[in-house]
């Protein structure tokens, strides 16, 4: 996604970045209106109107089990700040935010979760004007989940989802469904780990927050 964005849950250490995700330092803050990348902090409550369309759109309680929300939500308002809140490796923000602009990006949230011993999860979601643009976005998040030694599997019940492992490292799953592209992963199970996500666990969550949001 994105020249390998650093924000997706490319496995191991994009999920540790909660722990330091999706690869570079975890904010407190959220992000409010603004047209500007600086985030400020603000409640979801306060949030600006553009965000009826994705908010309680990535996982919530119990969907994936033994995870938890790890820090207030991060909001995207444009595509400048989302590449700021997703933790795009500085060196793509302007080249992701203008190809975020291209496909039409509204904006976008980003929960980072914690598990069983620290374990890291992720939950995104990304609006755009069209499904068209959320279709082409999914083809880059899977573009930048593909690594050496990926492996695909699949999801059934949730109509084009792609998932994708690395051994030791993580799981990740995700689909488009209308003029939205989700995204959850989650670092892999350690051995001694009671209680670790397993692929089954990342397959349950992702059937569970489409029959959530799909319409």
């Amino acid at each position: 996604m994105r020249g390998k964005p650093v924000g997706v849950l490319v496995l191991a250490c994009a999920v540790v970045a909660a722990c330091g995700s999706s690869g570079r330092t975890s904010s407190s803050s959220l992000l409010a209106a603004s047209s500007s990348a600086e985030a400020v902090a603000t409640s979801p409550a306060a949030a600006p109107a553009v965000f009826a369309g994705v908010r309680g759109r990535v996982l919530s309680g119990g969907e994936l089990p033994g995870f938890k929300p790890r820090g207030p939500r991060l909001l995207g308002i444009n595509a400048e700040s989302w590449v700021v809140e997703n933790r795009f490796p500085t060196a793509q923000r302007t080249t992701a935010s203008a190809r975020l602009k291209r496909l039409g990006f509204v904006a976008g949230v980003r929960e980072d979760l914690v598990g069983p011993q620290a374990l890291a999860g992720l939950s995104t979601v990304e609006q755009f004007r069209s499904s068209a643009g959320a279709g082409s976005e999914l083809a880059s998040v899977v573009d930048g989940l593909v690594g050496p030694g990926a492996a695909r599997f699949a999801v059934p019940g949730v109509p084009g989802a792609q998932g994708f492992a690395a051994p030791g490292a993580g799981f990740n799953v995700a689909f488009a469904d209308g003029s939205y592209c989700y995204l959850i992963g989650a670092q892999a199970f350690r051995a001694g780990t009671p209680g670790g996500p397993t692929r089954a666990a990342l397959v349950v969550a992702s059937q569970r927050l489409y029959r959530r949001v799909h319409r």
